[in-house]
């Protein structure tokens, strides 16, 4: 019974992908000094997210919570006042989070 006549010969698994909504994530210049450029794709219009948070988990800035239409963005970041280490950015759109390390030197 259960798991006990499972035969990996004989099992058919059906995958199921989620879309993504956001893509083209990437932060440049990385590692950075003052400031950086964050980019990024929607392929539909939703709310979005963008948190920078240090290695603890802190929420260090929140650049953005608005609702934003399908397309290219580009958003400058200054974080001079940021002290050298590592960093992460966050961007939630609907379900999908994304997470991208920056190094501030």
């Amino acid at each position: 019974a259960g798991w006990t006549n499972w035969d990996p010969q004989n099992a058919g698994y059906t995958g199921i992908e989620t879309p993504k909504t956001i893509s083209a994530f990437n932060v440049y210049p990385n590692p950075m000094k003052t400031s950086s450029m964050l980019e990024f794709s929607l392929s539909e219009s939703n709310d979005v997210n963008i948190s920078i948070t240090d290695v603890s988990g802190r929420l260090v800035r929140e650049v953005m919570n608005d609702h934003l239409s399908a397309g290219l963005y580009k958003i400058s970041l200054w974080l001079g006042d940021l002290t050298n280490g590592m960093y992460f950015v966050h961007i939630r759109s609907g379900e999908e989070n994304r997470m991208i390390k920056l190094s501030v030197e």
